[in-house]
């Protein structure tokens, strides 16, 4: 399985708030082949992307569209149609109100920082590819119309992302190129995942490009890092999205949200950041007691 084929799969996964599911099914109709209030129309080789899709749409409009399965180089291709003009018209009108713009981003249904993630999700689902990092660097959103990617670029902007734009072979892209800027993409995305894939595999390549035996060991060092902040940014989500972290007391509270803040930032630095500066040692036991807390202990605070 492609890298491009594993982002659309982690995707598509889990059973977000129903803003969430509607943010992402937005996405993912926007940037489908076909969206009008007569037809959808979606082609993909993901089953986990039709799968979602189709149990989205169960689950908000209580209907799953027509599904066709062809063959395309030997692989399947499956096509997901609603032609039904009741049905449509009743999916068409949900995303875009009495009142609204139609046929673009619709911010009302983005007002979340949490549904700005799952819109990208959405549209990454049908539209989105991305090139097998540590090879090359290249994120595209294939959009069908000049609106949706001037739209596009303007809400990944004001997403502190650098987008650009292309006309290419007559298709309106949406493109990031180089490192820095897809992990920003993919971190913003919350496909976590796919992010320290990345990574490794940019740390890899860095390593295969002749880094002397020195940057070997750093590199070493980084890895173990990165995996030790996927652990840590893991944990402190899971309290932070539990309600958890307000019930900390100060001192790992404090350190929690700057962790979250700066998630390549060094023990060490982290310790310097900190009000007032702590050793590594100190910032090092905390980090561990975010993590205990988060697989199922409690702070003194909390037993209080």
């Amino acid at each position: 399985m492609s890298f491009c084929e594993r982002l659309k799969t982690e995707a598509s996964e889990g059973s977000p708030k129903a803003c969430c599911r509607r943010a992402r099914l937005f996405g993912a109709m926007l940037f489908a082949a076909e969206f009008s209030p007569e037809k959808l129309r979606v082609v993909t080789a993901s089953e986990p992307v039709v799968k979602r899709i189709s149990d989205d749409m169960k689950a908000v409009f209580g209907f799953r569209p027509d599904l066709r399965v062809t063959k395309r180089k030997e692989k399947d291709l499956y096509i997901m149609t609603v032609t039904d003009a009741a049905r449509m018209s009743a999916v068409y009108r949900s995303f875009y109100p009495a009142g609204s713009e139609k046929g673009g981003i619709n911010h009302m249904m983005l007002q979340n920082e949490c549904d700005k993630a799952a819109f990208l999700r959405g549209a990454f689902m049908t539209g989105g590819t991305v090139t097998e990092p540590g090879k090359s660097y290249y994120f595209d959103f294939t959009t069908p119309s000049l609106r949706l990617s001037n739209e596009t670029v303007t809400f990944l902007k004001e997403l502190d992302l650098a987008p650009g734009a292309v006309l290419r072979r007559g298709v309106r892209v949406v493109y990031f190129r180089g490192a820095e800027k897809i992990e920003s993409v993919l971190k913003t995305m919350g496909a976590f995942n796919a992010y320290f894939e990345f990574v490794n595999a940019k740390i890899e390549k860095e390593v295969n490009n002749g880094l002397n035996r020195t940057m070997n060991c750093d590199s070493g060092n980084a890895r173990r890092s990165l995996e030790a902040s996927k652990s840590q940014i893991k944990a402190i989500s899971a309290l932070k999205k539990g309600g958890r972290l307000g019930t900390l007391p100060d001192d790992l509270k404090n350190l929690a949200i700057l962790r979250l803040e700066n998630e390549d930032m060094s023990i060490a630095e982290l310790g310097r950041q900190s009000s007032p500066p702590l050793s590594k040692t100190a910032v090092y036991l905390r980090l561990k007691k975010l993590e205990e807390i988060a697989s199922g202990g409690s702070s003194e605070k909390e037993k209080k």
